[in-house]
């Protein structure tokens, strides 16, 4: 008696470990998708603050290229691409 209570029990922990193996494997699944969601959106962040880098870089060019009468509003359009590229970088490192 005493042997099929131990078979049993074996088989009832067996059934157990096959359960939780495949909850274990589900997880992983998630995980590896969450990585992925990730990294797609981190890759949209990145892409989205070089665009703004760029785009303030190009603002400075023509900074440099403007006569004196132009320079004001040029240095207008710097401080909110710069002002707007910070608030981009700060939102990013929250997310991340």
């Amino acid at each position: 008696m005493e042997e099929k209570k131990k078979a049993a029990y074996k088989r009832k922990i067996e059934a157990q470990l096959d359960v939780w193996k495949m909850e274990t494997e589900k997880l992983k699944a998630k995980a590896r998708k969450a990585k992925a969601d990730g990294e797609i959106k981190f890759s949209k962040e990145i892409e989205t603050l070089e665009a703004k880098r760029n785009d303030l870089r190009a603002k400075l060019k023509k900074l440099e290229a403007s006569g004196k009468d132009a320079w004001g509003d040029i240095k207008a359009g710097i401080d909110r691409a710069g002002k707007e590229l910070r608030e981009s970088i700060d939102k990013a490192k929250e997310k991340f």
